[in-house]
């Protein structure tokens, strides 16, 4: 709970969206490539961040929920994004 009332969600969130934004506009003009993109730019592996942050702070708790969270969030804020892609992809066919 500690991390959302810090902020750290707040900026989780836009880390997610940017990536998503990224990717989904760099994705060139192939309507696939550019939402795979989009989705893998937000996704990380858990098991990476885990390590990278347990090597840089490994006396700090919050390490675990802070990648649950930030899980959490991408996979909300990915959803979102999918099915506003599918949805604007059905209208033009």
């Amino acid at each position: 709970m500690s991390l959302i009332g810090s902020g750290a969600a707040l900026s989780i969130a836009m880390v997610v969206v940017i990536a998503i934004a990224a990717g989904h506009w760099l994705g060139g003009p192939d309507p696939d490539e550019r939402s795979t993109l989009a989705l893998a730019s937000a996704m990380r592996h858990p098991g990476i961040a885990m390590a990278i942050a347990s090597l840089n702070v490994p006396e700090e708790p919050r390490v675990p929920a802070a990648v649950i969270l930030y899980l959490l969030i991408a996979a909300i804020a990915t959803s979102v994004y999918g099915a506003w892609w599918k949805r604007k992809h059905s209208r033009a066919d």
